[in-house]
């Protein structure tokens, strides 16, 4: 993922299909070696078809103290810098706006949710959400296929 767009190397129309659902600006290229150097990198996100990121984590290199490797769902791992994170861009918002921790809800159902839930008072883990983030989110809710989170926003504006 870079600053502009997304890449991803060619391949099986399956994958392509599971991997565009997440990504706006995605650009199919034949080698990511053409484009390294066309755009600021941001993230690297490695999916997993078998959805095993899990294990996949485990197999991945140390990439030093600056780099983080991060559970982003069943079959991805997201490869970026300490500093960057959902929490960071909360706790960013927070304080360009003064707006106090109390004050926010965010919903997260996997790993990379983990620091934003950390950083928002109304953490709300999905039905089907990684039992790690379940354990620090202070409200949980149905999955998204049960409208979860619209469940939830019902619920707190009642």
């Amino acid at each position: 993922l870079c600053a502009e767009t997304s890449y991803m190397e060619k391949t099986d129309d399956k994958i392509l299909d599971d991997v565009s659902m997440y990504f706006n600006a995605l650009k199919v290229v034949d080698d990511l070696n053409e484009v390294v150097d066309k755009d600021e990198i941001v993230k690297i996100s490695v999916y997993d078809k078998e959805h095993n990121a899990a294990d996949l984590i485990e197999y991945l290199p140390d990439l030093g103290k600056h780099i983080q490797r991060v559970l982003s769902e069943k079959c991805w791992v997201d490869i970026q810098n300490v500093t960057t994170s959902k929490g960071t861009a909360l706790q960013f918002l927070q304080q360009e706006y003064d707006i106090s921790p109390d004050e926010c809800m965010c919903f997260g159902d996997y790993l990379n949710d983990y620091s934003m839930m950390k950083s928002c008072h109304y953490s709300v883990a999905m039905a089907n959400a990684h039992p790690k983030l379940k354990e620090i989110a202070n409200y949980q809710t149905t999955t998204n296929d049960c409208q979860g989170v619209v469940s939830m926003l019902s619920l707190m504006t009642e």
